[in-house]
């Protein structure tokens, strides 16, 4: 019979593998037995990323045992690790008439703020002239232009030239043309360029009388009601009955003035 000493444990218990201890007698001889499961240690896998870290925010990792339990740990930050923003324009030289300009396209970290790239891009268009002070020369390049004035004249004369080709307004297809392209013309200027036209009253003229020879050539003629009245053969006869009466008449009147001679013969 051995006199064993104290239990000593051997391996561990976890919430999957039971452990086991042991107790020893001085004459070498072991005893063991098995060690109930403990739900409260758990065998873990490998450590698997959950976020990333960034420049200001710590990222997460975890692992997970086979009952289901899982283990969480932050993650140190990462200064390298920045999230972008929309590009911004910075140093913006604009394009001019004879000189391309330039900008640069600068990215900047939402969180933290550092400057993550910056592009230098050349404008591909050059710009229009200008003429602030209106006299008649681009500011930038002196090239000769148009003031505004001038292109609104121009814009203005076209349009009473199509109405002076207008003409005699006569019910024709041609005369149609004419009175449409002068309207849509006029309709086609700025309000500026309008009250610069100087025959507007002609253009409406034409307009509205064209449009009375066209309703006058569309309305239908009325029939002449004598025209349309049946013949039965008695107008020969209504000739005849006054021709007569006037003969009578014509006839008495003669006799009076006979009458009327005699007397004043006596």
């Amino acid at each position: 019979m051995h006199e064993y000493g104290e239990w000593t444990p051997v391996t561990a218990s976890t919430c999957q593998t039971k452990g086991s201890e042991k107790r020893v007698c001085p004459c070498g001889a072991e005893d063991t037995r098995e060690l109930e499961l403990d739900p409260d240690v758990h065998e873990y896998g490998e450590w698997t990323p959950v976020t990333a870290s960034t420049c200001q925010t710590k990222g997460s990792e975890k692992r997970v045992c086979p009952c289901g339990a899982e283990d969480t740990r932050d993650l140190e930050l990462d200064p390298n690790n920045h999230t972008p923003k929309d590009p911004v324009i910075e140093n913006d030289v604009p394009s001019t008439c004879d000189t391309l300009g330039s900008y640069d396209s600068v990215v900047y970290c939402s969180e933290c703020g550092a400057k993550l790239s910056s592009e230098h891009i050349a404008y591909t268009e050059y710009a229009d002239h200008t003429d602030a002070d209106s006299d008649g020369k681009c500011d930038n390049c002196g090239a000769a232009m148009p003031t505004v004035v001038d292109a609104d004249a121009e814009a203005a004369a076209a349009v009473d030239a199509l109405i002076a080709e207008i003409g005699t307004v006569e019910y024709t297809d041609a005369t149609k043309a004419k009175i449409d392209a002068a309207r849509v013309a006029y309709d086609a200027l700025t309000d500026a360029q309008k009250e610069l036209v100087e025959s507007l009253e002609t253009l409406t003229a034409a307009e509205s009388q064209y449009a009375e020879l066209k309703e006058a050539a569309e309305k239908p003629s009325t029939p002449d009601k004598q025209d349309d009245e049946p013949d039965n053969g008695t107008s020969g006869k209504k000739s005849n009955f006054f021709a007569d009466l006037w003969a009578k008449i014509k006839a008495f009147f003669q006799r009076i003035g006979d009458f009327f001679k005699n007397i004043f013969k006596k």
